[in-house]
């Protein structure tokens, strides 16, 4: 698999990455509920051996780090893993700034123990619009990668205003957002900003948590216009000869606007698809234009945070 470089961190790793809430707790349309430690540490090394070198994971992500701790501890070959910190406690409620650097240093040292090593390759701040980076915050984050215990450190980010607010911070190396055919709201000034910084750039949600797939044809009446939208982009994709998954992988891995594509999964079949997916190269131009027209009327359903609490059934 193609190796790019990840910003200016000098840091190289795969185009696709591979993200493991999935196999932490129920999520997404289906909330489908993980499947067996087992599966989950073969699906982990499908995809090592496949060519993927990046993994996303996170202390919220229920066992996921636990589970890439198993997969991956003292391998003589471990991929790079991000891992992030929530500044939220364990009742889910927001940690008070002056507490946040105590409770950011002790997340850290539960991933390590997880995670079975002395060191986090990337560590994120989880939906870093819980917090404002304060003073506090960078100097904690930024001695951890003083002290050696931390690579790089970054912010995962949720919608338009927080990730613009994450790059005026100069120490920030990582930036990760949400980013797919339905929701290109960053990729005209936000994200060539961060690439001229030299952040590097992780992209997720290509498959808007199960809308770009034949779950769309489930969504209530009132996720109606995200509905549409996603119906414009499978028409495209039956006219191109694709499946829907291949075409918004695919768009969104060779779109120039970030530097790695995670995309989460429990499923071996769905993993191979999306291994399939990262060589078959850019989409046709042709293809490329027609999805460029396609817009989701009501903004606001690009924001999973606003869909019906009702998990949508799988349909595997």
């Amino acid at each position: 698999m193609e190796t790019v470089d990840f910003g200016t961190t000098g840091l190289r790793c795969s185009r696709l990455g591979l993200g493991t809430v999935e196999l932490g707790l129920p999520y997404g349309l289906s909330k489908e509920s993980p499947p067996d430690d087992a599966a989950c540490i073969r699906l982990l090394h499908q995809a090592v051996d496949g060519g993927v070198t990046y993994i996303d994971t996170a202390a919220a992500y229920g066992r996921s780090e636990e589970l890439v701790g198993l997969a991956f501890g003292g391998h003589p070959s471990r991929p790079l893993i991000a891992t992030k910190v929530a500044l939220r406690d364990a009742a889910g409620d927001p940690v008070a700034a002056p507490d946040q650097p105590e409770h950011v240093r002790a997340s850290v040292h539960r991933s390590l123990r997880l995670l079975q090593t002395d060191n986090l390759d990337i560590l994120q701040i989880h939906s870093a619009a819980d917090a404002f980076l304060h003073d506090e915050l960078v100097t904690t984050m930024q001695g951890l990668v003083d002290e050696g215990i931390v690579g790089i450190w970054g912010a995962s980010t949720y919608g338009l205003e927080a990730p613009a607010d994450a790059l005026e911070e100069a120490k920030l190396r990582v930036l990760q957002v949400a980013y797919n055919v339905l929701d290109r709201r960053l990729e005209e000034e936000l994200l060539p900003k961060a690439r001229r910084q030299g952040v590097a750039i992780v992209l997720r949600s290509v498959f808007l948590q199960g809308v770009l797939s034949d779950r769309r044809r489930q969504l209530p009446s009132s996720m109606a216009s995200l509905a549409r939208a996603a119906d414009e982009v499978a028409l495209i994709s039956d006219q191109a000869g694709l499946s829907l998954s291949q075409l918004a992988l695919r768009y969104v891995l060779f779109s120039d606007v970030g530097n790695v594509t995670i995309v989460g999964t429990a499923h071996a079949q769905e993993l191979a698809q999306n291994l399939a997916a990262s060589t078959a190269g850019p989409l046709p131009s042709d293809v490329v234009a027609a999805l460029s027209h396609v817009e989701v009327e009501d903004s606001e359903l690009l924001h999973p945070s606003s869909w019906p609490e009702q998990p949508i059934p799988s349909t595997r």
